[in-house]
């Protein structure tokens, strides 16, 4: 009962060190509520993008059976090793981008069907918002990656599963 206290209040921890700067975000998502999200695009978007960082963090459990226990703190700089790479690749990018600069095609077509009405429509346009509070959510949790990676490596598979579900439980908390 002892480990299972500790690893609910690790995750506590983790989540709430994670997730202040999301507390925010929510905010303001939920300050549009009504004119251009549904609360419940809000909170499904939530958990969709929290769910895609437990997904991408998840591969650390990997990480706990193959390295030796003292190297796991080192997964937390894999997430800075990968955003340093991204940044460096889009800096590569921007400068090819600025040296021949090419004009975008325009596909008169593409203008006429997407004013169109499609069947649909209206349920794609629900979606549609749950996949952009999703997309901030993870946007949002490069932090969540570099602290959950080394957590879920160190974790038992029962430390693991009460990680997860008081990360659920968090998420409707927050």
């Amino acid at each position: 009962m002892h480990a299972i206290l500790a690893a609910a209040i690790a995750a506590i921890s983790a989540f709430v060190a994670t997730n202040i700067d999301d507390i925010v975000v929510l905010m303001l998502f939920f300050g549009q509520r009504g004119r251009q999200y549904l609360s419940w695009q809000i909170v499904a978007g939530q958990y969709l993008g929290f769910l895609v960082l437990i997904l991408a963090s998840l591969p650390g459990v990997l990480g706990g059976l193959i390295l030796p226990r003292t190297w796991l703190g080192l997964l937390g700089m894999l997430p800075i090793a990968i955003g340093i790479s991204h940044l460096l690749q889009n800096q590569a990018a921007e400068f090819v981008q600025t040296i021949s600069p090419a004009p975008l095609s325009h596909d008169a077509r593409s203008d006429n069907a997407s004013h169109s009405p499609r069947p649909g429509g209206s349920l794609r346009r629900l979606t549609s918002k749950v996949i952009q509070v999703a997309a901030v959510t993870v946007a949002n949790g490069g932090d969540n990656l570099g602290i959950y990676v080394p957590l879920f490596a160190s974790s038992t598979l029962t430390d693991l599963v009460v990680v997860l579900l008081t990360f659920l439980v968090m998420i409707a908390v927050w």
